[in-house]
């Protein structure tokens, strides 16, 4: 079974927006597209691996991603 984290803030200082909006907000440095335009799983992985390219071993997509779930 996979679980996901999903932290409002490193202390939980976003709690109550996340709540109040039931959004979940994505705030990774240079991260910038919009997720809800990507078509699919692999054009999400696509596009973080072309912004993160330091995160993906190279012949392999990055553990990171491959644990998106489908």
């Amino acid at each position: 079974m996979a679980v996901w984290l999903v932290r409002a803030g490193s202390h939980g200082e976003f709690q109550d927006k996340f709540l109040s909006e039931k959004r979940v907000y994505v705030t990774w440095d240079d991260l910038d597209v919009n997720l809800a335009k990507l078509p699919d799983r692999d054009a999400l992985i696509a596009a973080l691996e072309q912004r993160y390219p330091d995160d993906v071993t190279p012949g392999n997509r990055s553990t990171r991603y491959e644990k998106l779930p489908p």
